[in-house]
């Protein structure tokens, strides 16, 4: 399936991106966490929680905006602050997770539909 990537103001930009897998975005993220420490990719944890690796709040927006564009959807700027790890970001960016792990915001009330 392919999305197409909208503007600001809801015009299509005619650029076709394709949907992309958790391992996908998994493997994006460890390179650029990589490249914006200057370090190589094979020492990227990808289940160590972001804030072993120090970013700071400019680099870890500059990464949401970079994925966002790479994703062609919205990507929250505090990513690396909601979500630990870059496999738990990576899951929920590709839709299979709905919200933000428990160890950082708590525990996921369950919703009774019925209601």
């Amino acid at each position: 399936m392919t999305k197409i990537l909208r503007g600001w103001f809801g015009g299509a930009r005619r650029k076709i991106v394709p949907d992309r897998s958790a391992k996908e975005i998994e493997d994006w993220l460890i390179q650029r966490v990589a490249t914006a420490l200057r370090v190589d990719s094979a020492q990227i944890d990808p289940e160590a929680p972001f804030e072993n690796y120090g970013l700071d709040s400019r680099t870890a927006i500059s990464v949401s905006g970079e994925l966002e564009e790479w994703l062609g959807k919205e990507v929250p700027p505090t990513l690396v602050w909601e979500y630990a790890s870059i496999v738990s970001a990576s899951s929920f960016l590709a839709g299979q997770v709905l919200a933000p792990s428990a160890t950082t915001w708590g525990e996921v009330a369950d919703i009774d539909k019925d209601s």
